[in-house]
């Protein structure tokens, strides 16, 4: 998949090359034919990113291997990362981490991508100066991970849809930059593979709150 996306930048240097030189001359054959290059190239990218995360969601389900993590140090490291994305947006994000927090059982890769995923919608539906927390705190031998934005939110009537592959919310349609459908599929899939649920609760214009729980470490 990743050559696939080298040889798709090069298609459409190339051709964008062309149209340079065929600035003058654009309603040409050779200049129509580069524009339709152009666009079948676009349309090509844009379906990458569904390619390569339907292609990690079967690898992820091939090589699972669970093993106690400690979700502070996860979180502190994937917040770490996504800190100047939200920070050149202008966001504000607010961490906190209950102490004494047991051990989870959990695949470090896929709790990796939760975080990230779940982070990344917030950023994404977020307004510039706006908010995004996330917290973690105990819920009996495991954990809850709350993450909340006081974004756009999200309507009732698609609340109960939004984890489904391939659906795209109201706001996701309107968003300048449109995502393939398959991130919070993967994030449910993900979380439950690895023993725990995920859930939304939102109010349309006020934000959204993202809940997901995962079990602690079991003593022998």
């Amino acid at each position: 998949m990743h050559d696939i996306g080298i040889s798709l930048t090069n298609i459409m240097m190339s051709a964008d090359i062309l149209r340079e030189e065929l600035a003058s001359d654009q309603q040409s054959i050779y200049g129509k034919l580069v524009q339709s290059i152009i666009r079948n190239a676009e349309s090509i990218e844009k379906t990458l990113p569904s390619l390569q995360e339907s292609e990690t969601s079967e690898a992820s389900q091939e090589q699972f291997h669970p093993q106690p993590l400690k979700l502070n140090t996860i979180v502190a490291d994937i917040t770490s990362q996504m800190l100047p994305q939200i920070q050149k947006r202008g966001q504000i994000l607010t961490v906190k981490l209950a102490d004494n927090l047991p051990d989870v059982q959990s695949d470090k890769p896929h709790l990796e991508q939760i975080l990230t995923n779940l982070l990344t919608n917030a950023c994404k539906y977020t307004p510039e100066q706006g908010h995004i927390g996330i917290s973690c705190s105990q819920n009996g031998d495991g954990v809850i991970v709350q993450i909340t934005d006081d974004g756009i939110g999200i309507s009732d009537t698609e609340l109960t849809d939004i984890f489904h592959p391939y659906y795209q919310t109201e706001r996701s349609r309107n968003h300048t930059k449109r995502g393939s459908g398959l991130g919070l599929a993967i994030t449910k899939l993900f979380v439950e593979l690895n023993g725990g649920q995920i859930w939304v609760k939102s109010t349309e214009g006020k934000g959204s709150s993202f809940y997901f729980s995962l079990p602690g470490v079991v003593s022998k």
